[in-house]
């Protein structure tokens, strides 16, 4: 459950008692589905980390939290990204990624530029909005040439039939 946006057109005052309301509402049902074991796995430890106050605990959850976040924002980013810059997909095209990095594989025709700039543009136009908020994109490009194959940890991703 999460709260409701509230209307952008009311002031910050304006907005401060719905918002509460609904907080206390939600926290509320939490309550009652903790005591009554029906809340989920995720609620309950959740839950648990706030009320004993471990302190790494909950740093660790709002990392982990912040991660998927970032990381899923900066998949979608620069996969319309590299679909608007790119004339022809890449040869292959594999991603791995970490707690604050998306790693990706990249093979191009020999000589192909065109696919390499759009590539590389992508990656900057990326980290230029999540590089300040510590996440970034990092593209590793081969010509078919160099005869390398896509590291095992990379997931390859099908590119208009490709993989």
């Amino acid at each position: 459950m999460e709260l409701t946006e509230i209307s952008p057109k009311l002031s910050f005052h304006d907005q401060i008692k719905p918002w509460f309301d609904e907080l206390v509402t939600i926290l509320g049902i939490h309550q009652i589905s903790l005591e009554t074991n029906t809340a989920p796995t995720e609620r309950e430890d959740f839950y648990k980390k706030l009320i004993t106050g471990k302190e790494e605990d909950i740093v660790s959850m709002n990392r982990a939290s912040s991660s998927m976040y970032f990381i899923k924002s900066i998949l979608v980013d620069y996969t319309t990204e590299l679909k608007s810059r790119l004339k022809k997909p890449p040869l292959k095209l594999a991603l791995d990624y970490s707690d604050e990095k998306v790693l990706v594989w990249a093979e191009v025709e020999d000589d192909d530029d065109g696919t390499e700039d759009a590539l590389i543009l992508a990656e900057a136009k990326v980290n230029s909005k999540y590089y300040t908020k510590g996440f970034n994109i990092s593209s590793t490009i081969v010509e078919k040439s160099d005869g390398l194959t896509v590291p095992p940890h990379y997931k390859s991703i099908i590119v208009d039939g490709r993989s």
